[in-house]
């Protein structure tokens, strides 16, 4: 099957007539519709959806809302409702053998009496075709079956949903009722209980039983309506908690982007420039005492150590001075000596004078000044000064250079702490956003409890109607037992009941069987999406449960709670990937908003990977943050063409043109 074109007709935001060509050139399969928020990109998927199925189209497609009540929403709001609004769309499938064009237009419009009128036209091959215009629901089967229509028309809040296993259990049960034909066999054995029932209901022949059997009839369909509603009620609840979580998802994102999370901080931060302003004048002082005392002396290396020579010279000399002082006073003692001796005759006269002579002489040459003392030098000072002269100055460098980094590092510090203290917005400024994400939150919370209230109400229902069935059947087949005397009706009965064992068997085994082969198509997908190549090496599917289980090398299961985001998000997209391969119809594959909730390295895999794979031809709608120039650059060859929606703020209206736009570099061709 292939999509050629998609006409909008006064279609919800779209005004006028817009066509969106689809029709994907060879070999190139994938067809990228680029548009903002609320330009229409969920409505084409919702147009798809509709002229093709009309009443029986997916209940999330509808928003909730009935057929006829969102008919009559869908009719855009300049247009006159008598007038209308219609989807058209174009495709070519298989027909008879034979690869035809078809193209069904689905119109409606408000009638006078206010409700709401619908025609259905189906062409082939440009003909008019009553049969298939009169049972299109019928004959749509044959080209998309509903039961697996969801594994090829879907959105990012399907892939998030799907991402949940507990919830993937009801797409597999569908997907596999779907491509079995399970569903006929449902179908035959609900018509069988129903053949059943009605030929016990013909055997009861007491007036007052055939009452009683009436009353338990109408009190049975009473709570059926209960059931269905109560149903409906979980739907709707459920699709309220999923907007209300996108919106508390984009709040919170919205909080953290303009600065609320560092408001959040205000008190920590602020003690955080408390404390780097302390530490910064800590360093201050320490570098300013490093400062007042020898460092000077780092910026005149050479004259340190020539008076470090000088002082040492100086001290020597004056070591020499008192040296001579000492020696003056021995020479006078020692001489007077001799003197004496002389006076005796004990030594002789001219000894004396040559002691004395050389004793002068040696007084008078440390007496010599060999250094001009310009400054006076203590024996400390000159010790000082050879410490600093031989390493002293290098420890003292190495101290002061620390010294330095210290206070520059703090300095960084204050300066990185004010500006983040500056960045943090005031309380007034994030008041809307604490506000917006409250509020969020709290709805959130609500319809989480009100989908918590309506599965209550509904398994409240369900019990009380599987109740109602059981004694419905019980009193009828105790009012019938009389009846049936005859053995042409206890045949027929025995037969039924013997038909329906059988079936439920063989659906039992057809399930299992076909299982396996979707477990290798969705293991398949699943290690080409995931990046970690040995995360998963199987996959197993309980053919009565539908229970999905992920297997790891070591042949454990895999817990989804282990698993990231991105990662749960792509098993889902492998389930939906397998299973539609696993269906063996060429359908074509759409998908809207498929990448909001991926991380930068998922949405990479899932545009190398996925989209030019998925199909023959692969539908994405998407905005330019989703699918950007880069995306589009890696997609390359696969690309067919490309289309964006464009919204009028003047006529509150969207339309279709062709070509791509980003923020950054406009249309791409």
């Amino acid at each position: 099957m292939i999509l050629d074109e998609l006409v909008l007709k006064d279609f919800g935001a779209f005004a006028g007539r817009q066509v969106l060509p689809l029709t994907p050139q060879q070999d190139r399969p994938v067809i990228l519709i680029g548009a903002l928020n609320g330009t229409g990109k969920t409505t084409v998927l919702e147009a798809l959806q509709l002229a093709l199925f009309g009443a029986l189209a997916p209940a999330g497609s509808r928003r909730g809302m009935s057929y006829e009540a969102y008919l009559r929403a869908a009719i855009n709001d300049a247009q006159d409702p008598a007038v209308g609004a219609a989807v058209e769309l174009a495709f070519r499938a298989h027909m008879d053998g034979v690869f035809r064009p078809l193209r069904i237009r689905r119109t409606w419009w408000e009638a006078r009496n206010g409700k709401i009128r619908e025609d259905v036209l189906v062409e082939v091959e440009g003909l008019p075709s009553a049969a298939l215009s009169e049972r299109w629901v019928e004959h749509v089967e044959a080209f998309v079956p509903r039961g697996v229509a969801q594994l090829f028309f879907f959105d990012g809040e399907q892939i998030e949903a799907f991402a949940d296993l507990d919830v993937s259990r009801g797409l597999l049960e569908t997907a596999i009722g779907g491509l079995l034909g399970l569903n006929l066999v449902d179908r035959l054995v609900a018509d069988l209980e129903v053949l059943e029932r009605r030929k016990r209901t013909e055997a009861v022949k007491d007036e007052e039983d055939e009452r009683y059997l009436r009353n338990l009839e109408a009190a049975l369909d009473s709570t059926r309506g209960r059931e269905r509603d109560a149903r409906q009620e979980v739907d709707q609840a459920a699709q309220q908690l999923a907007r209300a979580t996108e919106r508390k998802q984009a709040a919170e994102e919205r909080f953290q982007r303009e600065g609320g999370r560092s408001h959040e901080s205000r008190l920590a931060i602020e003690e955080q420039v408390r404390d780097a302003r302390v530490a910064r004048g800590l360093a201050e002082t320490r570098l300013i005492e490093a400062m007042a005392d020898f460092t000077p002396l780092l910026l005149v290396p050479d004259l340190v150590k020539a008076t470090a020579q000088r002082a040492s010279a100086l001290q020597t000399q004056e070591n020499d001075r008192r040296v001579v002082q000492a020696l003056t006073s021995r020479d006078e003692e020692l001489l007077a000596l001799l003197s004496n001796l002389v006076k005796e005759g004990s030594v002789q006269g001219e000894a004396l004078r040559v002691v004395e002579t050389s004793l002068t002489e040696d007084r008078q040459r440390r007496s010599q000044v060999h250094v001009e003392p310009v400054f006076a030098v203590t024996p400390e000072s000159a010790e000082m000064l050879r410490d600093l002269a031989s390493g002293g100055m290098a420890r003292l460098r190495k101290s002061v250079e620390e010294l330095l980094a210290n206070w520059e590092q703090a300095v960084e510090a204050v300066d990185r702490a004010d500006v983040e203290l500056a960045s943090v917005p005031n309380a007034e400024a994030v008041h809307e956003l604490v506000l917006e994400r409250e509020r969020a939150t709290e709805a959130e919370q609500a319809a989480s409890h009100a989908l918590a209230g309506a599965h209550e109400a509904h398994a409240a229902v369900l019990a009380e109607l599987t109740r109602a069935e059981a004694k419905r059947k019980i009193e009828l087949e105790r009012a019938a037992r009389t009846g049936l005397a005859a053995e042409d009706g206890e045949r027929l009965l025995r037969h039924s009941e013997k038909a329906r064992a059988t079936l439920r068997q063989l659906r039992g085994i057809a399930t299992a069987r076909h299982a396996q082969q979707i477990e290798a198509h969705v293991l398949e997908a699943a290690q080409s999406l995931l990046r970690k190549d040995r995360l998963l090496k199987a996959v197993e599917i309980d053919p009565t449960t539908h229970k999905l289980t992920l297997i790891d090398a070591a042949g454990k299961d895999i817990l989804p709670s282990k698993l990231s985001a991105g990662e749960r998000q792509m098993i889902a997209v492998s389930l939906l990937w397998g299973l539609a391969k696993a269906a063996g119809r060429p359908l074509p594959v759409v998908i809207d908003t498929p990448l909001g909730r991926l991380d930068r390295s998922h949405r990479r895999t899932f545009v190398d990977n996925y989209l030019p794979n998925a199909s023959h031809q692969v539908i994405v709608l998407s905005t330019d943050a989703e699918v950007d120039e880069e995306a589009i650059r890696r997609l390359g060859s696969s690309v067919s063409h490309t289309v964006h929606l464009v919204h009028d703020a003047t006529t509150r209206s969207s339309r279709i043109e062709t070509g791509y736009v980003t923020e950054s570099s406009g249309e791409v061709a």
